[in-house]
């Protein structure tokens, strides 16, 4: 990446839109998992918008709750994750007609379009440099199909990227292409023939249409759809254990011609389209502590993509994508200039690219989401989807976590649900979520929770990630 470079590239980094649309998110399965042959494989019974499929493989053994993205669309997606080593199953469903901005890899979905899906997600593979494993077979609905086993090297569960085996089949049923992925993180010395008997294991996967039967479905867990119903714009301070005033909300970014830009990106958007597109707050609830998620949401076909360049940086993001939100709370809050990421790596890559594009910037603290560092508190930035093509970035505004390491965290998003609010699930210290779930999380030791400079107690733990008064 040269230095002084004031554009992004076409799609590597700052492609970061979330396709994700089932109405759920789920809660905790039973564990073990239900048993669906006599084979002692086990299984789940997941359910996909209109489509209920059974999902057997080892790959699932231990899994403890599958997550779903956030109300949305019509591109849907159900992903659960282990850790010590990392290991994680996701199944996504594109319908006929869409775009996974998740997985842009894969391109449009179309009948006819799983070859060169296929292909085109292995020509992203090599791009990463991977290994090749071999070209597993499963059967996905009733058919026979072939897939690509990798090894390639990945931030599963910190800033430093360690070997992982990616085992992925793309075919078509049900009206859309579908994707399943299998991922394993490999142990020392992770080379190709330590990884050959993951591939092994991992490559069992059957997914069938229908009921389950005998297995047990996903728990039912209503996301935060309508609005920040755990916190608000203020913080009640003796609950933190903060003292002093509590700072401003972030103002409104300096360079907007109107709510949400409106008047800049409507001009774009008829350079682009043809015809004008207002830009608009996800819904009256979108805005907390002055920072706004904004729409329409280009990963949806809403909107195009709009690039802006903030006052003074050197590097632009695209509205309304999910890395715009997450670098202008950081631009604003903290003082962080954008830097090349996509969502998956918004938190990775902060070190990566300090020197060039924030020299005199904060230090930020990378957080693993393996259970041992600090859970995230609001002002946070989260990455999802270590595994996937693009993933996923957003905001923590609350945090209601008990003293078991139980509960949820509220972020706000954008190019994602609806209304710009979802709820991801914590469980033993460790957060879920969807799109193979959150990686990571940034913090600024120097900023207090909820944001606002005052320093944040070294001793402050993981119990203390709790949310502002409601």
């Amino acid at each position: 990446m040269s230095a002084g470079r004031r554009r992004p590239p076409e799609r590597p980094f700052l492609w970061a839109g979330i396709i994700l649309a089932p109405l759920l998110l789920a809660g905790p399965l039973l564990s073990p998992m239900p048993v669906l042959s006599d084979t002692g494989t086990p299984g789940i019974s997941l359910t996909l918008g209109a489509t209920t499929v059974i999902l057997q493989g080892t790959a699932l053994e231990g899994l403890s709750q599958f997550d779903l993205g956030p109300a949305g669309l019509n591109v849907m997606t159900a992903s659960a994750a282990a850790r010590d080593p990392y290991r994680e199953v996701t199944l996504t469903e594109v319908p006929y007609g869409a775009v996974d901005a998740d997985d842009p890899a894969l391109g449009p979905a179309f009948p006819g379009a799983a070859a060169g899906s296929r292909a085109s997600l292995g020509a992203f593979r090599t791009s990463q440099g991977a290994v090749t494993l071999g070209d597993p077979e499963v059967t996905l609905f009733g058919a026979q199909v072939t897939g690509a086993a990798n090894l390639v090297n990945l931030a599963v569960d910190g800033p430093t990227p360690t070997p992982t085996v990616l085992v992925e089949w793309v075919t078509e049923a049900e009206g859309g292409l579908w994707l399943v992925r299998v991922a394993e993180e490999v142990g020392s010395p992770g080379t190709a023939a330590a990884a050959e008997p993951i591939v092994a294991q991992l490559a069992d996967m059957t997914v069938a249409a229908g009921n389950g039967g005998s297995a047990t479905e996903a728990g039912e867990y209503q996301p935060n759809i309508a609005g920040p119903a755990t916190t608000n714009g203020s913080l009640d301070q003796e609950t933190q254990g903060i003292s002093g005033p509590v700072p401003p909300p972030v103002p409104t970014p300096s360079w907007w011609s109107g709510t949400c830009d409106t008047n800049v990106y409507s001009t774009a958007a008829l350079a682009l389209m043809g015809g004008p597109l207002a830009a608009y707050p996800l819904s009256a609830t979108s805005t907390w502590d002055g920072l706004t998620a904004c729409g329409p949401r280009p990963g949806y076909a809403e909107g195009p993509d709009v690039s802006v360049l903030y006052p003074g940086a050197q590097w632009s993001v695209l509205e309304w994508e999910c890395v715009e939100l997450s670098m202008r709370w950081m631009y604003e809050e903290w003082n962080v200039e954008p830097y090349p990421a996509n969502g998956s790596n918004v938190v990775w890559n902060y070190a990566a690219f300090q020197s060039e594009y924030n020299p005199d910037g904060p230090v930020l603290t990378a957080v693993a989401n393996n259970g041992v560092g600090p859970m995230p508190v609001p002002g946070d930035v989260l990455s999802y989807g270590a595994t996937s093509t693009a993933g996923h970035t957003s905001v923590v505004t609350g945090a209601n976590i008990d003293a078991n390491g139980d509960g949820t965290v509220t972020v706000l998003e954008q190019n994602a649900s609806a209304t710009g609010w979802d709820t991801v699930t914590v469980t033993d210290w460790v957060l879920g979520g969807y799109d193979g779930g959150v990686s990571g999380w940034l913090h600024n030791p120097s900023i207090r929770v909820g944001g606002g400079p005052a320093p944040l107690a070294p001793a402050q733990s993981r119990t203390h990630a709790l949310a502002p008064a409601t």
